[in-house]
């Protein structure tokens, strides 16, 4: 009979404890930030949802283990802590990966431009400026295509008359890129833009001269949706003699 009601007691005291174990709210908090982590791939802004996940399912874990056995949650935290932790890893690395590989098209694009000024073509240096929807073929056509129309020759005139294209051809035959790479990143509507900066000696008067040349860059899309590149303008810093190297 002692036994029976022993037994009864205990299996009250049980009952009594599950009606009183509650899921902890941490626990909650670190599966939303789980779920809305796949939306850190599209901005370093979003890159806090992971963090928040893996931070809120930590707490909830340690929560439980110190109030053991009266929350619950222990699957939800852990749910969530994985969730960030995956996409806390592949949204950053998914942008950065594409950033680099927009930066290196961008420069590619930008030294094609260089290259056509330098070998003499500013024909195919100026189509490269336009949109990819207006663009023509860079072949013997081009230099027709350039002078047939009144307008066009107008707006090809007036890009030979800019201050970096008139530098830059004067030199061409010296043209010499020290250095090169990506400055900045925006992004503008669905258009991204690269600005590139180089550093460009030549010679002037049997002097080595230098300038500071940036070439912005933009990427669209072309007609098959595939990545399109155009120069969209150059600005430069000027020139200034290189400082003789001592002996």
């Amino acid at each position: 009979m002692v036994g029976g009601e022993l037994q009864d007691r205990e299996a009250s005291e049980h009952d009594d404890l599950e009606s009183y174990r509650t899921l902890t709210p941490w626990a909650i908090v670190s599966l939303i930030f789980g779920l809305l982590s796949g939306l850190a791939s599209l901005t370093p802004i979003l890159w806090i949802l992971p963090l928040a996940a893996v931070i809120s399912g930590a707490l909830a874990l340690r929560s439980i283990r110190v109030h053991a056995p009266r929350l619950l949650g222990r699957n939800l935290a852990l749910g969530g802590l994985a969730l960030g932790l995956i996409f806390g890893v592949s949204g950053p690395a998914r942008i950065l990966s594409r950033n680099y590989w927009l930066e290196s098209r961008a420069i590619q694009a930008a030294d094609e431009w260089l290259a056509f000024i330098s070998h003499g073509e500013p024909e195919k240096a100026y189509m490269v400026t336009q949109a990819y929807s207006q663009r023509q073929p860079l072949d013997a056509s081009l230099a027709h295509y350039l002078h047939v129309d009144a307008e066009t020759q107008r707006q090809y005139d007036e890009y030979l008359s800019r201050p970096d294209i008139k530098t830059l051809m004067d030199a061409r035959d010296s043209i010499r890129v020290t250095s090169r790479h990506a400055i900045t990143q925006d992004s503008e509507g669905r258009a991204d833009v690269v600005l590139c900066q180089y550093e460009v000696q030549f010679q002037r008067e049997q002097k080595t001269m230098q300038i500071t040349l940036f070439v912005s860059v933009e990427r669209t899309l072309d007609l098959t949706g595939a990545p399109a590149f155009r120069i969209r303008n150059g600005d430069y810093v000027a020139a200034h003699p290189v400082p003789a190297r001592s002996p």
